[in-house]
């Protein structure tokens, strides 16, 4: 398994490990299908407030997503999925 060293360095808690809870991917491909045709000059045009609302500085680094293919319908996906994948409760623990 490609992911064994991962696995054995960073080792998940039952709840969140997806091979113990599996989490469906289904909307996201669904998003990813979705956005498949469209290109990122085209969701710029479409959201003037992209670059604020996808970038966030994160003490000197300055993390920006409006250069992926992504709109606010696949990043509300996205949280969703980190929601139920038990990102925040790992991050807190």
């Amino acid at each position: 398994m490609p992911d064994t060293w991962l696995r054995s360095s960073c080792p998940l808690r039952p709840e969140t490990d997806p091979a113990v809870n599996p989490i469906d991917l289904t909307p996201l491909s669904q998003h990813a299908a979705r956005l498949a045709g469209t290109r990122i000059d085209e969701l710029f045009a479409d959201d003037p407030t992209r670059v604020s609302r996808l970038g966030r500085r994160l003490g000197a680094l300055h993390v920006d997503g409006s250069r992926q293919l992504i709109d606010a319908d696949a990043w509300h996906a996205l949280l969703d999925h980190a929601h139920a994948a038990g990102v925040e409760q790992a991050r807190d623990a």
